[in-house]
Parts: structure tokens; sequence; C-alpha cells
């Protein structure tokens, strides 16, 4: 097999089963992640986090938009927030962090949103 399709398998292997391959709770209507393209001031984890991670959770959750602005000016911090028509579910910051430490903290926090409450399991 040609060296391009073995990079496509691992991509497309990455976006289907990757580490955020997870479903969003029903209730989530938009995903936003704001950062700046220069990695200066704690900013290369969220670009790396954005390259190599959000696809998988986009693919998984395509009835959600995801707003990624990356036009965000370098003195502001990076975020990643989900939100609910009542407004913001979870909110995370990026600065300082690297990408797969970002992976794990969201990952993290969405196995805790995905987690049936008590009154709803009964």
């Amino acid at each position: 097999m040609p060296k391009s399709f073995t990079k496509i398998k691992a991509i497309l292997e990455n976006v289907s089963a990757g580490q955020l391959a997870l479903p969003l709770p029903k209730n989530v209507v938009e995903v936003r992640v704001q950062y700046s393209l220069n990695s200066k001031n704690g900013h290369m984890g969220a670009r790396k986090f954005v390259k190599e991670y959000l696809p998988s959770l986009k693919y998984h959750n395509e009835h959600i938009k995801f707003n990624v602005d990356h036009k965000l000016s370098n003195e502001k911090a990076p975020s990643f927030s989900i939100h609910t028509p009542e407004g913001p579910l979870f909110s995370y910051g990026m600065k300082l962090k690297h990408s797969k430490a970002i992976s794990d903290d969201i990952k993290a926090e969405l196995l805790k949103l995905n987690r049936p409450k008590p009154e709803e399991a009964s």
C-alpha cells in the first residue's frame, strides 16, 4: 500500500475512533473553541488540540454547531466551552497546557456529563 494511503487510513481511524469519539449530551447546541494562531503565551496546546483531537468530537456530533475562532488576541487565554440553550454547560481554559492534557481533561468532563443522573436511572 502506498504511503499516502497509509497516512489517510491513520487519519480516518483517528477521526472515527479517536480519544474524543464521544457523543455529547442531547441538550448541547454549540461547542466553542477560541485560540490564537500565534503559539506564544500558551496557545500552542490549543492549536494542536484543534488539529489532532477536535475532528473526532465533531465527527461523532454532526448535529452540533462547532464554532472555532482562531483569531483571538494573543493576550487572551485560549478556551473550550460547551453550550446549551440555557447557557454554558462547561468551560475549560487551555492556556499553557499540552494538547494531550487538554484532551484528557475534556474527555473526563464529557464522561461525567454523559453519566446518567440517579433519578434518570430509576
